[in-house]
């Protein structure tokens, strides 16, 4: 399962060389489609980021820029190596790798600022009988 965050680069590691046609370039496109309504369908090329890609491939997919997902939740995720990087035609393509992924909100960052009350009395000599 990928895990993505909202409105944020998210990083997907994925193994998608063993099901790829050598003879097609590594043109990567991604759908997801929301699992309770399949009239949301998103596609996007990503570049594979990985220096191993024997290995794995890693992806790079900035939430809000690259696809801008309408609703926090679950979708099905197919990715397809295509024969043109321009064509969002995804039946024309090889489909290397599938499952489910997960969109949630962003953690919001901490404050790490601290500001002090110098106003506060610690001991107040009125308070004493």
């Amino acid at each position: 399962m990928i895990l993505l965050k909202k409105d944020q680069i998210n990083t997907i590691a994925l193994t998608l060389t063993e099901l790829s046609t050598p003879l097609l370039p590594n043109n990567w496109l991604f759908r997801f489609v929301l699992d309770q309504d399949d009239f949301y369908e998103y596609l996007v090329y990503l570049a594979d980021q990985s220096v191993s890609t024997v290995r794995y491939n890693l992806f790079y997919l900035e939430e809000g820029v690259d696809i801008d997902f309408k609703f926090l939740g679950d979708y099905l995720y197919e990715v397809y190596q295509m024969p043109d990087g321009g064509s969002k035609d995804f039946t024309s393509g090889v489909l290397v790798e599938n499952g489910k992924m997960r969109l949630i909100e962003a953690e919001p960052t901490p404050d790490t600022s601290f500001e002090a009350d110098t106003n506060t009395p610690i001991y107040d000599s009125t308070a004493l009988p």
